[in-house]
């Protein structure tokens, strides 16, 4: 992993957790709901049920708020590999 790709998914994981809360939680939450399902259409209801009275936090996102979402993450990760091949430079050509 480059340093950008470091760095992005340190940057993608801390905003992550601070909106979710960490992948073990939230995967401990989801495990505890599916315990005394008997059926996929049961899991799913008991899913819907978790995320409608909050007991599992969740984002919903209309088709430009995830268009809006891909387009900054791209203009992130092109702003750290500007800011990578600036150092690259600098580092190697003394400035």
């Amino acid at each position: 992993m480059t340093i950008s790709n470091e760095t992005a998914h340190a940057v993608a994981q801390k905003h992550t957790q601070r909106l979710f809360g960490t992948k073990d939680a939230l995967l401990a939450q989801v495990d505890h709901i599916m315990l005394l399902v008997a059926s996929p259409e049961e899991a799913q209801e008991s899913l819907d049920q978790a995320m409608r009275n909050g007991t599992i936090p969740w984002l919903r996102l209309s088709a430009t708020g995830l268009r809006r979402l891909m387009l900054e993450a791209v203009a992130f990760g092109l702003f750290l590999w500007d800011a990578e091949l600036l150092m690259d430079v600098e580092l190697h050509h003394g400035r």
